[in-house]
């Protein structure tokens, strides 16, 4: 067991990622001196070395550099020549999966969101009930919340954290409460099946009962095939549940409202702030871990109507020639139908929904192909980017232009760059017009050039 009091300095490979820079910030705000590298000088870099953490950008370190400890982002390759210089010395290195266990250990309690879609969301929401609390937790967040970016931390009591199935990664944690949103099919080059995708969320709340509770959405198919005989605390909309969302209603125009009861007692009711009927259901796992913990639900409930939503998720960037321009990181084809159904009860009735969508990884498009084909529908034109391949290579799995060939909409285009794609919506974009900025990679990038009002 490592022991984290003791580590004079600590080593950050792919520093600059989301939540390895917030593991930076931690680590730093627990009095450590800490260095980093990236291949890339990302969006983060600037606050953490605002902060202390001195970074390297694609240059070798020196020969005496020793840190006590080193840790790595899944991204990094083994090969990856820090890595690799690193070993040689004998420096300790841990993945970034099993260092979040560690710096787990670290709370008395752990709370975990795990799930295929709202993680970010949820966690961050919580994040906000706790701040609003006063309670002493650190947030490790996978976003960056409007409000506070992807690292809040006021004290050491609550470890409140995502809980990524990617590459299984979940299963490193041993949470207090465990919180699983919905299991989807996704990250092909981890589950060949949903199955094997159930069986690692069995997994992670198994874990979770040992010494806490389980939360659940009440509601999803994931629910009543593996966990409806097991004890779970469960959250959704239908009756069963042990807390509801009841008299749900768009209060204004793709915002939503909702009553919360609680085993049959009504207890509150909210008007959430952040678009999407989908955030009901975020808001409404989030109000009953809140309540979980023990706070009231006059704080959950105003907290979550103040919540003021993470960056890249729904989020307004602009107006150009006065159409508005939203992004998300929605990447399977869920989380696409959930942004255009928000997107169509958003824009102007006489106005136009322009979508333009990057696939994420080749295999994930490639096992969800067909899901991806039909996901669309609502969009006036479909503007498809060159895929993002992230850690892979054509062979394996499906491009955008595979996708482009069979997608369904009324019209689409595919461009090989995002200066071309931004291009057809300069030409395009008209006043009531409402343009949609897809996916989880570097398409966001094209909002930059979607600009001028």
């Amino acid at each position: 067991m490592l022991d984290f009091e003791k580590l004079g300095h600590i080593h950050f490979i792919g520093a600059g990622g989301v939540s390895m820079s917030s593991l930076v910030q931690f680590c730093l705000f627990s009095g450590k001196k800490v260095t980093g590298y990236d291949d890339n000088y990302g969006e983060k870099i600037p606050l953490l070395e605002e902060k202390g953490c001195r970074v390297r950008i694609q240059s070798p370190p020196e020969q005496n550099f020793s840190p006590d400890i080193a840790v790595y982002s899944g991204a990094v390759k083994p090969d990856h020549p820090e890595l690799t210089f690193l070993r040689s010395k004998n420096i300790p290195c841990l993945e970034r999966q099993i260092f979040l266990s560690e710096i787990s250990s670290l709370f008395r309690y752990t709370i975990a969101v795990g799930g295929t879609h709202g993680k970010t969301t949820v966690t961050s929401m919580l994040a906000e009930i706790f701040l609003a609390s006063g309670l002493p937790f650190y947030g490790h967040i996978g976003g960056d919340t409007v409000k506070n970016g992807n690292f809040v931390c006021t004290g050491k009591t609550y470890f409140l954290t995502e809980a990524c199935e990617y590459r299984k990664s979940l299963l490193s944690l041993r949470p207090d409460i465990g919180i699983v949103l919905n299991a989807d099919s996704d990250h092909p080059d981890t589950y060949r099946t949903l199955s094997d995708v159930y069986d690692a969320f069995d997994a992670f709340l198994d874990a979770s009962r040992i010494k806490g509770v389980s939360v659940t959405n009440g509601d999803t198919f994931y629910f009543a095939a593996r966990q409806s005989h097991n004890r779970n605390l469960t959250f959704g909309l239908s009756e069963g549940n042990d807390f509801r969302a009841e008299n749900v209603r768009e209060y204004k125009k793709g915002f939503f409202g909702f009553s919360v009861v609680h085993l049959g007692i009504p207890e509150t009711q909210i008007e959430l702030s952040v678009p999407g009927e989908h955030n009901v259901l975020n808001a409404l796992c989030a109000y009953a871990v809140a309540r979980t913990v023990g706070l009231s639900p006059t704080v959950v409930g105003a907290s979550l109507e103040q919540f003021s939503g993470v960056r890249r998720r729904f989020e307004k960037i602009s107006k150009f020639f006065g159409a508005e321009v939203y992004t998300d990181y929605a990447h399977h084809p869920a989380e696409i139908k959930a942004a255009i159904s928000t997107a169509l009860r958003i824009k102007s009735d006489k106005g136009k929904l322009y979508v333009l969508f990057q696939p994420h990884t080749y295999s994930r498009t490639a096992r969800l192909f067909d899901s991806f084909c039909t996901c669309f529908e609502g969009t006036d034109e479909l503007l498809l980017l060159k895929e993002y391949p992230a850690r892979e290579t054509p062979d394996k799995g499906k491009s955008a232009k595979d996708l482009y060939a069979k997608v369904k909409s009324p019209s689409k285009k595919y461009f090989a760059n995002i200066v071309d794609a931004a291009a057809c919506l300069m030409q395009k974009a008209a006043p009531g017009d409402l343009i949609l900025v897809l996916g989880a990679g570097d398409v966001v990038n094209v909002c930059s050039l979607l600009k001028n009002d």
